[in-house]
């Protein structure tokens, strides 16, 4: 009975060598160019080589594959000889794994420079890359993210967006617990809300006197001091 599973078994094993073997002689057998690099291409994709890279043909493909196994490698020196669009793909990871910024100054398209940029300022949690991001949304994104990872308001202060400056404002004083940072929020409401928040959370009636709106502040005074944890505000503001 015991052979009965083993010579199918081995069969199976010899069957599935054969297949291998042809598969990894098949990119050299097809007559397309097109069809033969993408398959050199997979070959150094599976493979994590470079060697299937030279063997292809279409420069641009060729590139692309020597661009992503030198980003695996992550050896950047050969990245500036690039011609093709793999150039710029080339030299942004590379920057980005390397947390280079002078790197990123070798990059022309604005798409690829604006990835460097970026990737750089996040990883180093840095500003100085996220004022070279040209695309207004993705700059912000830049500024908000690294503010709020390094409890800098200021850099908040580079978000056009009111509603993200906000947000990024009241993160970053509701986590230093400072109430003076509030003040630099645009919807006067929101650092209202944020600086009674930071009362309660401190049992401090005093800072209550900072805020704008009359009501409010009756409100942060009445309820910090008797040690209510309910505001007016909850319904109104949500959660900040």
């Amino acid at each position: 009975m015991g052979m009965n599973w083993i010579l199918p078994g081995l069969l199976l094993i010899v069957l599935l060598v054969v297949a291998s073997c042809r598969n990894e002689a098949r990119c050299e057998d097809i007559q397309e160019q097109a069809d033969r690099d993408d398959c050199f291409l997979e070959r150094a994709r599976n493979s994590q080589s470079i060697e299937p890279c030279n063997l292809i043909g279409g420069e641009l493909v060729k590139e692309s594959c020597l661009a992503e196994q030198w980003v695996l490698e992550g050896k950047g020196e050969g990245c500036s000889s690039l011609r093709t669009a793999a150039r710029e793909f080339c030299i942004a990871k590379i920057a980005v794994a390397e947390g280079n910024l002078s790197r990123c100054n070798l990059v022309n398209s604005t798409y690829w420079s604006d990835i460097c940029n970026k990737g750089v300022s996040l990883s180093k949690n840095t500003t100085q890359g996220c004022i070279k991001v040209a695309h207004e949304k993705e700059r912000e994104d830049c500024f908000r993210k690294v503010g709020i990872a390094t409890n800098d308001w200021y850099a908040c202060t580079y978000i056009k967006n009111d509603s993200t400056h906000d947000v990024c404002i009241t993160k970053i004083a509701l986590s230093t617990e400072n109430e003076s940072v509030c003040e630099e929020t645009r919807n006067v409401v929101l650092g209202d809300a944020c600086i009674y928040k930071i009362a309660k959370g401190k049992n401090d009636v005093r800072i209550c006197d900072l805020i704008s709106f009359f009501e409010i502040k009756k409100d942060c005074r009445n309820k910090v001091g008797a040690g209510d944890n309910k505001s007016l505000l909850d319904n109104s503001t949500g959660s900040l």
